[in-house]
């Protein structure tokens, strides 16, 4: 009994010696020294913990009456360096706080109901509505019911990219960040865009193309167009079995407009005509440059975010003296503008 009560000190006091040794001032170390301080001070708390263990299982071991009284202070021992390695620990991993940057994976499709507006989705999206008529290929803010529209989650353009587009090409047509358009579409590991999938221009900046077409227009109406241009209605002046003759039939196009490429120059300078990017039912589509090409467009949707339309021509899809009508289509694949009455 002698022996185990003086293995029993023993183990106490080691104990104790362990809990009692004061830790050196840092102050006076080297950056060596302190990080071998620091590993034992690390080690500390798990030797004393082991410490208090032995004393158990050897008053267990030998069953000393004590064997309760030792569990007790073992209990309180490891309570202690629980609650002090909770209170004095230090977190060096770094923190990675979310700002929220939002990416294309958070560009959404919306269906719209009855009452919709340009201005009331912006609104309703917290954007601009420029963002809304810009991504969707919209005009005015009107918006028809049914219609689903890409919905971007911050201001500038949700754009389909094409065969040839880079992050360059694209940063440099819509002025925009380059490394921006980066980060907001995910690209940081290839530097490229997958040609047809939708992404995020930021801030897009939308060329005023109407205005640099319309100051065309005014500088073609002084030496191409001055010389008395009156609009002929009352019958269809154009050949028979052009597109132009179909065109003016279906549409009410007054003649004088001269070959199909030159339809919206002169529809700019007719009363109660309108040049749009937009299609509509009913619009004459036009094909600019040389000859150019005039259809009449049958339908119009949106198809996971692109613009479609049916349209109907002569000498086009049928051939000579023919009309032929399209399936559905790109709305920009063949035609770049829409013409029709106010």
């Amino acid at each position: 009994m002698l022996a185990n009560i003086g293995l029993f000190v023993g183990v106490l006091v080691l104990v104790s010696s362990s809990k009692a040794q004061p830790s050196q001032p840092v102050q006076s170390l080297s950056p060596g020294i302190l990080a071998a301080s620091a590993e034992s001070e690390a080690a500390g708390p798990l030797d004393e913990l082991s410490s208090a263990d032995i004393a158990v299982n050897i008053a267990k071991v030998t069953a000393l009456p004590e064997a309760n009284s030792v569990q007790n202070k073992a209990d309180t021992i490891n309570a202690g360096l629980a609650a002090a390695d909770s209170d004095t620990k230090v977190v060096a991993k770094p923190q990675i706080v979310s700002e929220g940057l939002k990416s294309k994976e958070d560009i959404i499709e919306y269906k719209t109901k009855k009452g919709d507006t340009v201005k009331s989705i912006a609104e309703k999206f917290d954007i601009k509505p420029e963002t809304v008529r810009n991504s969707n290929n919209l005009d005015g803010n009107d918006v028809a019911v049914g219609v689903k529209l890409l919905i971007s989650p911050v201001d500038g353009l949700v754009y389909q990219v094409s065969a040839g587009d880079t992050p360059e090409s694209i940063s440099q047509k819509f002025e925009t960040n380059k490394e921006t358009l980066i980060a907001i579409n995910d690209a940081e590991l290839t530097n490229k865009f997958k040609v047809g999938e939708y992404i995020i221009i930021p801030d897009a900046v939308i060329q005023q193309q109407e205005q640099e077409r319309a100051d065309r227009v005014s500088y073609g109406s002084v030496n191409s167009f001055s010389f008395g241009f009156t609009p002929v209605y009352g019958g269809n002046n154009y050949a028979y079995g052009w597109c132009t003759y179909y065109a003016a039939a279906r549409s009410g196009a007054p003649g004088g407009w001269g070959n199909a490429g030159t339809w919206d120059d002169y529809a700019l300078l007719t009363p109660g005509w309108t040049v749009s990017p937009i299609p509509r039912v009913g619009a004459i589509a036009q094909r600019d440059g040389g000859a150019g090409h005039v259809g009449i467009v049958e339908g119009v949707r949106m198809r996971h975010g692109q613009l479609q339309i049916q349209y109907s021509d002569m000498n086009g899809l049928a051939g000579f003296n023919s009309v032929g009508r399209s399936g559905w289509v790109p709305a920009y694949q063949d035609f770049q503008r829409f013409i029709y009455k106010r």
